[in-house]
């Protein structure tokens, strides 16, 4: 039977897809930053332009990063998320938007709990796709306090989460690097769980894997597989030793950085409200 937030969790799933209510500005948002970029990263905006990612860019929805051989992109989400890309990823940030000062201090500990139903009137959103390749995933504050906003979008299905932290790799004669015996992964989604659970949406249904949990999906029209172990091809989804400290130093940073911008954007608009209580003799100063 299926606990009350299970169902919350695939009720959100079919919602996460759609668009945000509020429309799209013309400056795209900032969605978070590199912790690290090892190796050839390279980003795609939206309008089509192209970079090379640095340690601390910031990076955009609509951003599309591209990870080469041997590279890795540690990013570091606005709302406290954090996504690795593996070598060999595409990764799409399809949709992001992060109300910081709709969360206090106790956000993340006091609102796990929402159920997925909750309405999202600041229209937060965290909708991703993974194109090519493998990452691994932290969902922050908009997947803790509104899950239903939440998507990670692959070839072959759509996931949605609940207070988590998962692999996701997608095979597709290109899981070489994990062959044995001259074996190599099948292709199809590798999926494994941390922490939290995952909702995997087919146009099969919806599977729920729960906290060390592992699947295998083949394509859209089949039939989610759990498997009782760790798959081959997620066998190396963490950040290499050597790079940890580098990522952690510049994670630091970042949110440091980030503190002092939500900060002072909140000061100017105490300010700006303090001005206009004056001028229309609303409450007082």
């Amino acid at each position: 039977m299926l606990r009350k937030w299970h169902i919350g969790l695939i009720i959100g799933l079919l919602s996460c897809v759609m668009p945000a209510a509020n429309a799209a500005s013309a400056q795209p948002e900032r969605a978070g930053s590199a912790a690290l970029a090892e190796g050839a990263v390279t980003v795609t905006g939206s309008d089509g332009s192209q970079r090379a990612l640095h340690d601390g860019d910031s990076v955009f929805a609509g951003d599309t990063i591209t990870t080469g051989s041997a590279s890795y992109a540690d990013l570091d989400l606005e709302d406290g998320g954090r996504v690795l890309l593996r070598p060999g990823t595409t990764f799409n940030i399809e949709q992001f938007h992060f109300d910081a000062e709709a969360h206090d201090a106790n956000a993340s500990a006091t609102r796990s709990e929402t159920p997925a139903s909750a309405d999202t009137e600041n229209g937060e959103s965290a909708i991703f796709r993974l194109i090519k390749g493998g990452l691994r995933a932290i969902d922050g504050l908009i997947g803790q306090t509104h899950p239903q906003s939440y998507a990670m979008k692959t070839p072959v299905a759509t996931i949605g989460i609940r207070g988590t932290e998962y692999d996701v790799r997608y095979c597709d004669s290109n899981c070489q690097d994990e062959s044995e015996n001259g074996s190599v992964p099948d292709n199809g989604l590798y999926t494994a769980v941390s922490q939290g659970a995952i909702g995997i949406q087919t146009e099969t249904g919806v599977s729920v894997v729960n906290k060390g949990g592992y699947g295998f999906l083949a394509g859209r029209h089949m039939k989610f597989r759990r498997l009782n172990r760790l798959p081959r091809a997620l066998q190396h989804m963490a950040l290499p030793a050597r790079f940890r400290a580098r990522a952690d130093r510049m994670r630091k940073l970042i949110r440091e950085r980030r503190a002092r911008r939500w900060k002072a954007l909140r000061a100017r608009r105490h300010r700006s409200g303090r001005r206009l209580r004056r001028r229309y003799q609303i409450g007082g100063g």
